[in-house]
């Protein structure tokens, strides 16, 4: 049994099949290991642990794309400083933004697969980027900034 139902003005609809007791047996164990297997951000990070804001990733300089450079050479340990703390923000921003991408793709797939033991399955996927965009984000507060996100230019020589 099948029921077409609207559920926003989207440009898709949902299907609820009522299939419940339909399933494949190797979906249903992978959708048992996938949901054993997902860890909580919460309690798996210390985030009471401070992050200091001159590094915080906490690296070594030669691991910045900049280093060695003659833009690196020329800055002050207080420009430096600054460098650091944006690339990091910049860099897990854009892990932020591709991850809520992928929360916002993976979720629509719930909804076009058949077979309520594959959405399920799928489901488990979907909790997995809502993870991901925990963490960054999480991260990002403790920044205390968010780069916006960079629109990738392409250019020909």
């Amino acid at each position: 049994m099948e029921t077409k139902r609207s559920v926003s003005s989207d440009t898709h609809e949902t299907y609820l099949r009522h299939n419940y007791f339909k399933t494949r047996e190797e979906i249903q164990n992978q959708y048992y290991i996938a949901k054993q297997e997902q860890s909580d951000a919460k309690s798996c990070i210390n985030w009471d642990l401070n992050v200091d804001l001159n590094n915080p990733l906490g690296v070594d300089d030669n691991y910045l794309s900049l280093f060695g450079s003659d833009v690196w050479e020329s800055l002050d340990e207080s420009s430096r400083t600054e460098l650091r703390f944006h690339l990091a923000a910049w860099q897990f921003s854009q892990f932020l933004h591709a991850e809520e991408g992928a929360l916002i793709g993976a979720s629509k797939v719930v909804q076009k697969i058949p077979g309520t033991d594959r959405e399920c399955f799928a489901a488990t996927q979907v909790l997995d980027e809502a993870r991901h965009v925990e963490v960054f984000g999480t991260f990002l507060n403790k920044l205390g900034f968010i780069s916006s996100k960079s629109q990738p230019k392409i250019t020909h020589g």
